[in-house]
């Protein structure tokens, strides 16, 4: 690419790049945990907003494949295709191998050329806080105390 990383980084300015988290918005954020078992069950119940799905209670596996059919536009007749069908494969290399690309970093100089894939995860916050197993009886005697 011909473009200069300098002239970029002075069109844009620095200072404007960045985005500012509150404190609530971390901690918010530091309860969320990602679910990692393809067999965990999720239940949206009622709501009318299910962009993603079309039934209510699915497995997570089966949400997480239908956000990847979503996100490229790929029926699930067509991801079962074969490699042959070219439209489908290059779909599916953002997801896996990745696609050809070059990154400009901020305060860089230089592109840097690699490879960009995108990662779906499924994220889950419980409305309350699990209860850690006290690991002695004594535990809960001593945090009355204190």
């Amino acid at each position: 690419m011909d473009i200069k990383p300098k002239k970029i980084l002075d069109a844009i300015g620095q200072k404007d790049s960045f985005v500012s988290l509150t404190i609530n918005e971390v901690e918010m954020d530091d309860k969320y945990h990602e679910l990692d078992c393809e067999n965990d069950v999720i239940n949206l119940g009622g709501d009318p907003e299910k962009f993603f799905v079309e039934i209510p209670m699915l497995k997570l596996g089966d949400l997480l494949q239908q956000i990847k059919f979503k996100l490229l536009h790929i029926s699930p007749h067509d991801w079962q295709k074969k490699q042959h069908e070219n439209w489908v494969s290059g779909r599916k290399q953002w997801l896996y191998e990745g696609k050809n690309c070059e990154v400009l970093h901020l305060g860089a100089t230089n592109w840097k050329k690699g490879k960009v894939r995108v990662k779906v995860t499924v994220e889950f916050c419980p409305d309350e806080p699990e209860e850690i197993q006290s690991e002695s009886p004594l535990d809960d005697i001593r945090k009355t105390i204190l």
